[in-house]
């Protein structure tokens, strides 16, 4: 995805933007979102390139993505839940539970 093709209205643009983040910074982030496999299904519910990197980078400032470079390619992965489970892990937990309580009165 080159640089010209990125979307340039975002809130990465914007003077809110954190002044840590300088305009090559900011280009490889609007790229990593919008390689996300998340980015497909946004785009197929009609959301723009720049609607995509505004909620990808939305969600990541809120902590629920992190950005993590592994030799020569950055992606996003998903942070430990609070409680350090998965949602999948906490919902197995929960039928455990359930079971437990069913049989072992």
């Amino acid at each position: 995805m080159s640089e010209s093709s990125l979307p340039t209205n975002t809130v990465l643009d914007g003077l809110e933007r954190d002044p840590m983040l300088d305009d090559e910074m900011v280009a490889v982030l609007k790229a990593v979102y919008l390689k996300q496999p998340q980015a497909l299904e946004f785009r197929a519910s009609g959301m723009s390139d720049a609607e995509i990197v505004d909620a990808m980078h939305e969600i990541a400032q809120a902590g629920l993505l992190k950005i993590v470079q592994k030799n020569s390619r950055v992606s996003l992965v998903p942070t430990e839940s609070p409680a350090g489970l998965t949602p999948q892990q906490r919902k197995a937990r929960a039928k455990r539970r359930q079971r437990r309580r069913l049989f072992h009165r």
